[in-house]
């Protein structure tokens, strides 16, 4: 799907909101990998930058841990994203 838009809900950086950034690259996102004690590699292509994350993140749970951080972030997301469309509709609504 094409928009003229991808906004960004979590990040303040100037850049179109994508999978990658989002995941990847987001200073939000950082920080909760870093509290996960995840490291990507961003150099890397997908495949090699999970590899290498699984193998330093050193413990048997890693693909629940990924599998639910990544829940958490799209969720919270999509929170604000959707509460804001809804306050601006009401607020619009109103005027």
């Amino acid at each position: 799907m094409y928009l003229d838009s991808y906004p960004r809900v979590l990040c303040v950086e100037n850049v179109d909101e994508d999978v990658t950034h989002l995941f990847f690259l987001c200073p939000f996102s950082s920080v909760c990998r870093t509290y996960l004690d995840i490291n990507w590699d961003t150099t890397l292509d997908f495949q090699t930058i999970m590899l290498r994350a699984r193998e330093s993140f050193g413990s048997d749970i890693f693909r629940e841990v990924i599998i639910m951080s990544t829940c958490a972030l799209w969720t919270h997301r999509n929170s604000i994203l959707w509460h804001l469309f809804v306050f601006c509709r009401l607020a619009t609504k109103f005027l």
